[in-house]
């Protein structure tokens, strides 16, 4: 009876285990996800800071889109909100960029507009989604996470 008593608490300890390697690893994938917010409104990006941190991204912005290769290179995100009206360059040609370099290919690529037909020139952006200002935050995070949730099935 000791020794079955003994196998099962090596069992339950072994399942426990595997239990939080499994939740860990599908936490960090998911919720400790990087995403890049590029956006030339100060207040959108505090916004968006602010809801996507609030759910467990690690999140960066840059007001900037003649810094985005530096900032990209630095932080290494695994999604990028951008902006398709930034001052001086269009969102979707540095979409484009982005989806056709070597070493940025695989970052997902979410545009941001309040012109809502944006998204019948998606395919020629190479963005991954487009979403429309303004937007409800649960749909924005409920479609970052499809990315994620996406990503997590692959590997």
């Amino acid at each position: 009876m000791v020794l079955i008593l003994g196998y099962l608490n090596i069992f339950l300890a072994i399942f426990i285990v595997l239990l939080f390697t499994i939740f860990f690893e599908n936490f960090n994938k998911i919720q400790m996800s990087k995403i890049l917010i590029i956006d030339d409104d100060e207040e959108i990006l505090h916004s968006l800071d602010y809801l996507l941190t609030a759910n467990g991204f690690i999140v960066e912005t840059e007001r900037r889109w003649q810094n985005i290769t530096r900032r990209i290179d630095l932080f290494d995100p695994e999604l990028i909100l951008l902006d398709v009206a930034l001052g001086g360059e269009d969102g979707r040609n540095i979409s484009r960029q982005i989806k056709s370099g070597l070493f940025t290919k695989n970052i997902r690529v979410i545009l941001l507009s309040a012109n809502h037909s944006v998204d019948r020139n998606l395919p020629d952006s190479l963005a991954d989604d487009f979403i429309k200002k303004p937007f409800e935050p649960k749909e924005l995070i409920e479609k970052i996470q499809s990315h994620f949730s996406d990503k997590t099935v692959k590997n």
